[in-house]
């Protein structure tokens, strides 16, 4: 190959590797990307099957198949892989009658691998899910750095688990309409990054599962979470108890609240207890008149000297007259309502 075929060579493969690592529309396809990449060219398929690197995302959704699973599981070599289910309300409605056998051969092939995940995704119906988060309980996950637990229905909040995790690199954790069950106190504390919604904002203490009822659920199940740096809350329910999210407020560099209610600002200091002085980025999404301005009441008289940006996603009317003197380093300041995007610095 001439010099001009390498280096033709070497841009492609910097390409395919970002397209790999961002936020591409390949994902909607539930392929690797690998898959489509080697589908263009006799040249691009030449370079999709010597880079294991395009080959360590796996989808299991409805149009999985063991055969390509086995293909990308064979062609990842010995990286460490993505693991992506997305379930649909119609394969997932109630009653749940089970998947189908693809879909299940698939899914067990992956387990086999369980010692490679490096992130793990589940977004599904109440149902489906309970029975995913099942199987990946009664496996071992010492690489895992990622999970994401989504329910996409609505009904009560899914107890999954406990999980088999590494606590000393387990970092980053997304539950919306699931709690968690732990095998103890110390099994999240290596986490930087936790996004919670829809759900009561504790985390089950496996140990003590069986002595609960409900009339007696705990208030003192905490997890040790002192290392989250980056903190997402969306639609807290009212039973939260600020005892049992076990956090450290003064190391927290990243807050986003939505859709917390009045109610929940009134009956909680949670919120009061998050915002610290340390905050450099601060964002407030889907929040009615009445909680917004109960929520821009708690920032009176204080000084935010470290926070830079500040995104606002309601109208704020004019509650945003003392904003340069509660956030004297802000820098970007940008107010996003459904109809206007105004970047206000």
């Amino acid at each position: 190959m001439s010099s001009s075929g390498h280096l033709v060579e070497d841009i492609l493969r910097r390409i395919f590797s970002l397209i790999k690592d961002g936020d591409a529309q390949w994902l909607s396809h539930w392929v690797a990307v690998g898959m489509i990449i080697s589908r263009v060219s006799s040249q691009w398929r030449a370079i999709a099957l010597d880079d294991s690197s395009l080959w360590t995302e796996i989808f299991i959704g409805h149009t999985s198949s063991p055969g390509m699973t086995r293909t990308v599981l064979k062609r990842s070599a010995e990286r460490n892989l993505r693991i992506i289910f997305r379930v649909s309300e119609d394969m997932g409605g109630l009653p749940f009658h089970g998947f189908s056998t693809s879909f299940e051969l698939a899914m067990h092939l992956v387990m086999d691998k369980s010692a490679r995940w490096k992130s793990f995704s589940v977004v599904s119906p109440f149902f489906p899910l309970l029975h995913i988060s099942k199987m990946v309980s009664q496996v071992p996950l010492p690489r895992l750095e990622s999970m994401e637990l989504v329910r996409s229905d609505t009904a009560t909040t899914l107890h999954c688990g406990p999980f088999r995790l590494n606590s000393t690199i387990f970092r980053h954790l997304v539950l919306d309409g699931v709690i968690i069950r732990r095998m103890d106190s110390s099994q999240f504390s290596g986490l930087r990054s936790l996004s919670i919604a829809n759900t009561d904002l504790w985390l089950l203490d496996e140990k003590r599962m069986e002595s609960w009822t409900y009339a007696t659920i705990p208030v003192q199940c905490v997890p040790t979470m002192t290392n989250v740096t980056h903190l997402s809350i969306s639609a807290p329910f009212l039973t939260y108890d600020p005892a049992i999210l076990s956090l450290e407020p003064s190391i927290l560099v990243s807050l986003k609240l939505s859709r917390i209610s009045a109610d929940f600002l009134r009956h909680s200091s949670l919120i009061q207890k998050l915002l610290t002085e340390k905050l450099c980025s601060l964002e407030l999404a889907d929040i009615d008149s009445a909680a917004a301005a109960l929520f821009f009441s708690f920032l009176q008289g204080r000084t935010f000297a470290r926070l830079d940006t500040l995104t606002v996603r309601f109208n704020i009317g004019g509650l945003d007259s003392n904003i340069r003197s509660i956030f004297p380093k802000l820098i970007n300041f940008s107010i996003i309502t459904p109809n206007c995007h105004h970047d206000a610095m």
